[in-house]
């Protein structure tokens, strides 16, 4: 090993390596800086140099001029194992042995109270003897710093990139208006089955993705965005290699960089199931509308101020008006005329439609009258369903059935349930009720009288007998005539089974019902019935009795009634007995 050269030799080489005016100016620089010989012995450090070892804990031996540098960094490696310090080490004997003309380590030095790190710059100088190498130390912390931050950065937008429902891209316009993707997410392997490297190599590859039917207007909407430099959006349908079908949306905006050049960044999104669900609600929408326009039920939509916004054309066919006549209409148009099925006034303000309105609640099953032009009065079957938005009542939907038929129907068979069918006056059910509903009238009021006259037709079975059973029916029909037209507005004639009748007489006492009795009895004997060309004549006896508040029930009443008639029968018939 040569011998070490004394501190003058050194200080003396040092300072004719560049004299003093250039050691002071390298002293006062910022960097740290030494200067080695071609043995790797320091011939000068500046001041910096000297308070960065300091400062560092770091060896003397690296501050000393005529130490041996390349000496410290082997003990360094030593007893630290220091890969960097290995590495800068042995690329510094290269640049002394005139193997490398210099070179740039980049090395952290973190200190207890912070992270720092350095570049070292190692420059060969040639000239007489041996060569010598100047090492300048540079504290880059802070542009270490910025690039951490950018690293940090780009990997966030990696990472949102890579989490959004899509495969991020980015692409600028080949020569034949084709995209030339500069980035292509790692979504595309699911979405398109395609790696972003093959994209990138292979753009063409997505165009082939593209169902066949559809490619021309992808093609084409492509290069009306790449030929505007506009942005470009547009949904297509894709067939994978696997066979799957997927729509995909793309959108992209269009920006130009500082060199001129038009990017577009966007986004392919999967909207397969979105597609589906638009499918099946256009099939909805039709099958709907379908309903609406062909179902039997009315249908009226009214606002959230009763205003009929729609109605179907069953709605228009049962209220007898067009959507013209009906839209802007509310339900509390005089013009509805409405009753309730007692005949009473049906108030606009009370119709299902307002009611839901002013509650916010259904309203079901609500009958109602209503007058429709060129026929006679419509019934209807209405429900009323308020329909919520945000909170608030956006519209009412009505539906309604015309049930003035079944309305009819019911009628008459509620009429049939209580007349008699032969006669037409009340059956002896129907009597029976309205008798039992004066009797509860007469125990209110004590004060008021009511009779009941129990009738029957004299000798009737030889009339079926010797005239037939078609004339007994006439003879039966021509008395309840003759008793409907003798007795007053207020009593009531029935039936109660095969030639006996029954009469209430309300407000009436035994007097009066005498003569109301005896009255009948004469006319049957003055109107005889009459079969074609024949007449027949025939009597009547009745027997009285009047209602009292002691009568449990009307059996009472009635029994009372029977025996007078019997007592009319067995003193020679044709006669009233109270």
């Amino acid at each position: 090993m040569s011998p070490m050269p004394s501190p003058q030799s050194v200080q003396r080489d040092g300072l004719s390596a560049g004299g003093s005016l250039a050691a002071a100016a390298l002293d006062a620089m910022a960097a740290s800086v030494c200067v080695l010989d071609g043995r790797g012995i320091i011939l000068f450090v500046n001041g910096t140099w000297r308070d960065f070892v300091r400062k560092n804990g770091g060896d003397p031996c690296f501050t000393c001029e005529g130490a041996d540098y390349l000496g410290a960094c082997e003990r360094v490696i030593d007893t630290q194992a220091s890969g960097e310090i290995g590495e800068f080490q042995r690329r510094l004997g290269e640049v002394l042995a005139r193997r490398l003309d210099g070179f740039q380590h980049e090395y952290p030095c973190h200190s207890p109270e912070q992270k720092r790190w350095y570049v070292a710059s190692v420059s060969r100088c040639d000239g007489p003897g041996a060569a010598r190498a100047v090492v300048v130390h540079e504290d880059v912390t802070a542009l270490w710093a910025v690039k951490e931050r950018l690293r940090e950065r780009g990997a966030l937008l990696q990472d949102l990139a890579e989490s959004m429902p899509g495969v991020v891209f980015r692409f600028v316009a080949g020569s034949r208006r084709e995209p030339l993707f500069l980035h292509v997410g790692d979504g595309a392997r699911e979405l398109f089955e395609l790696s972003a490297e093959l994209l990138r190599a292979q753009p063409d590859q997505l165009a082939l993705c593209v169902d066949e039917r559809e490619r021309t207007a992808f093609a084409g909407s492509l290069g009306r965005a790449v030929a505007a430099g506009h942005d470009w959006e547009h949904g297509f349908a894709i067939t994978t290699r696997s066979g799957a079908r997927k729509h995909v949306h793309a959108v992209a905006r269009a920006r130009k960089g500082p060199d001129g050049v038009v990017a577009w960044t966007g986004v392919f999104t999967d909207v397969t199931a979105r597609k589906q669900y638009e499918l099946w609600f256009a099939e909805s929408e039709a099958k709907f509308r379908t309903l609406y326009e062909t179902s039997p039920t009315g249908v009226v939509y009214q606002d959230a101020n009763g205003l009929i916004t729609d109605a179907n054309p069953a709605a228009q066919r049962i209220l007898g008006l067009t959507f013209d006549q009906m839209q802007g209409r509310t339900s509390i148009d005089p013009r509805w005329r409405a009753v309730r099925e007692d005949g009473s006034e049906f108030p606009g303000d009370q119709h299902p439609s307002m009611e839901a309105l002013r509650t916010g609640l259904p309203v079901r099953n609500v009958v109602m009258g209503v007058n429709v032009p060129d026929r006679e009065q419509a019934w209807i079957l209405i429900n009323a369903i308020p329909i919520m938005k945000n909170g608030r009542i956006d519209y009412v939907y009505a539906s309604f059935e015309d049930i003035t038929e079944r309305r009819a129907l019911a009628n008459e068979l509620r009429q049939q349930a209580l007349t008699d069918s032969l006669t037409g006056v009340p059956n002896r059910r129907s009597f029976l009720q309205r008798l039992e509903a004066e009797l509860a009238r007469v125990k209110r009021r004590p004060e008021i009288q009511s009779s009941v006259l129990a009738i029957d037709l004299d000798y009737f079975k030889r009339v079926n007998d010797e005239l037939g059973h078609a004339a007994g029916d006439e003879v039966l029909k021509h008395f309840a005539g003759i008793a409907t037209a003798t007795v007053r507005r207020a009593d009531v004639v029935g039936r109660s089974g095969g030639e006996e009748f029954l009469v209430m007489l309300p407000d009436t006492n035994l007097a009066e019902a005498r003569l109301l009795a005896d009255r009948l009895r004469r006319a049957v004997v003055e109107s005889p019935a009459n079969l074609g060309d024949k007449a027949v004549p025939f009597t009547v006896s009745i027997g009285i009795a009047v209602l009292s508040t002691d009568d449990v029930s009307i059996d009472a009443a009635l029994a009372r009634a029977d025996r007078a008639l019997y007592d009319a029968k067995r003193s020679g018939r044709n006669m009233v007995r109270p």
